[in-house]
């Protein structure tokens, strides 16, 4: 089974390649209490809007129950952002107010490009809807 966990760090904690995590901190009490991880297990580990990383090493875990982890050598630029997907979806133009529900599900999912359809089902009034009309300075 495969782990879900990934701790998130903030550029701050990083030093090196080195993440400390304070005692106090909700993350450190999960490793330990719900993830019963101990100094040289591995964590899933990313930092927030940057590279995520599977190999991080617990290298430590101080008497206070603070945390050292130790990533990879070979961990990419941990500040460059996360690589968008390229997702582009096509999609058969839904009722107005259900694609006023999904438009921001869509950019959530880092969606590249929208293509909105037409089918037999799909009224043609759905094409007028306000959520279709081009805005003053709008690229189209």
């Amino acid at each position: 089974a495969r782990a879900l966990n990934r701790l998130l760090y903030e550029p701050h904690e990083l030093s090196g390649r080195t993440v400390s995590v304070p005692a106090d901190d909700r993350r450190a009490q999960h490793v330990g209490r719900i993830l019963r991880r101990a100094p040289g297990d591995t964590l899933r580990v990313g930092l927030v809007d940057g590279q995520p990383t599977d190999d991080a090493v617990l290298a430590a875990i101080e008497s206070d129950g603070a945390l050292r982890i130790e990533l990879p050598a070979a961990t990419p630029d941990v500040h460059a952002p996360a690589p968008r997907p390229r997702v582009d979806l096509l999609l058969a133009l839904p009722r107005p107010l259900q694609l006023e529900r999904i438009l921001p599900m869509v950019a959530q999912l880092g969606v590249g490009t929208l293509v909105l359809a037409g089918a037999r089902k799909v009224e043609l009034s759905y094409w007028g809807s306000h959520l279709l009309r081009a805005r003053d300075g709008a690229a189209h």
